[in-house]
């Protein structure tokens, strides 16, 4: 153990962890030498469920999971960009998520351990095998170890770990948006003019039927082509890591169709912000988003009434069925200042179909 120590903190990377469910106690190892605040920037315990979607900034479909792994990584990855400790190369985020062995545990429930790692190079991920019959303690150190073993092998460490991974690599440009050092970029590059355009904006995790008919209903009315617009630093999701960057464009792409303008990855995680890139464009929201543009707690309402205004905002919004309402039932008081600004669609008949359904199924 004391070799791989040796080798992380001597690495001259730069290095956030977060780690949830166990294999904590290596934390403690990191930190217990001298001068290892040179190397470990930064190593958190999102614990309860509330904590691990407050760092990642949005709840996973499962905790203990690849992809739960993957949002903790990146999470830690940005983390490093923002508090700007050195070059991009240096950077390494690495996300751990367990669900080990409890007192009074049912009857064949599965102990799980998910690693992953981020760098400007690539997400990798590790499904550690916890398959032999160990003690709770044992499981700790056992996933402790292989945890160090695989930051060693991300720090370049002569002892590497020989496990299994899934790996993505990384996208240059892709990489611009995640830093921001760049606010978009265009995968079809169709039509350079930014101005004019009609932005269907989401996550598209996966792009589904209702998707699709909201995009060609507005195409047949505006006779005009969608753009979709996806932003990479969602306000309410997980940042988009390589892996999901991947599986967002390739779900896109099988969707495509005469309707289709260009495809956007962004970092413009608000409509005030997405209005200012955008100018004159006509944005396609769901209920439920439109309901959050007009919350204050993701931007001063005068500003974006303002924005709106200035670059001349215009929304399109549909209708859809949550928990069995349907929101053509709801009745709302929408202040002027985006209603003048708005159309909501009724001819579209409504959708319970989501995103979330689709993966869980």
């Amino acid at each position: 153990m004391q070799n791989l120590l040796n080798d992380i903190l001597s690495s001259n990377k730069k290095i956030a962890i977060a780690i949830t469910g166990g294999g904590t106690e290596i934390i403690g190892e990191l930190l217990r030498h001298g001068g290892a605040s040179n190397t470990i920037v930064e190593a958190v315990v999102p614990y309860a469920q509330s904590s691990f979607d407050n760092y990642t900034k949005g709840k996973p479909d499962k905790y203990c999971s690849l992809d739960a792994a993957r949002d903790l990584a990146m999470a830690a990855f940005n983390r490093l960009v923002k508090f700007n400790v050195g070059n991009q190369s240096q950077l390494i985020g690495l996300g751990a998520t367990s669900s080990l062995a409890k007192n009074n545990e049912r009857a064949g429930r599965e102990h799980h351990a998910f690693v992953a790692v981020q760098t400007e190079e690539f997400t990798r991920v590790y499904d550690i095998d916890l398959s032999i019959s160990r003690t709770r303690e044992e499981e700790e150190s056992y996933v402790a170890y292989q945890i160090l073993t695989i930051l060693a092998t991300a720090c370049e460490s002569a002892e590497k770990y020989n496990g299994k991974y899934e790996e993505t690599i990384g996208d240059k440009n892709f990489l611009e948006i995640v830093t921001g050092k760049s606010k978009a970029i265009s995968l079809l590059k169709k039509n350079e003019n930014l101005e004019n355009r009609i932005i269907f904006s989401g996550s598209f995790n996966p792009m589904h039927e209702q998707h699709i008919n909201i995009a060609k209903f507005v195409s047949d009315l505006k006779n005009q082509k969608i753009d979709l617009e996806i932003c990479v630093h969602n306000v309410d999701k997980p940042s988009l890591n390589y892996h999901s960057f991947n599986e967002r464009k390739k779900s896109i792409l099988q969707n495509c169709d005469e309707w289709t303008g260009d495809i956007f990855f962004t970092a413009l995680p608000t409509f005030l912000e997405k209005s200012c890139y955008f100018k004159n464009a006509t944005f396609i929201v769901g209920w439920d988003t439109f309901i959050r543009i007009l919350d204050p707690k993701y931007a001063d309402l005068n500003k974006v009434y303002e924005a709106f205004k200035e670059n001349n905002s215009r929304f399109l919004v549909f209708h859809r069925i949550t928990d069995g309402i349907n929101s053509n039932s709801l009745t709302c008081n929408f202040p002027k200042e985006i209603m003048e600004r708005t159309e909501i669609i009724d001819s579209l008949p409504a959708s319970d179909l989501s995103s979330r359904f689709l993966r869980n199924k």
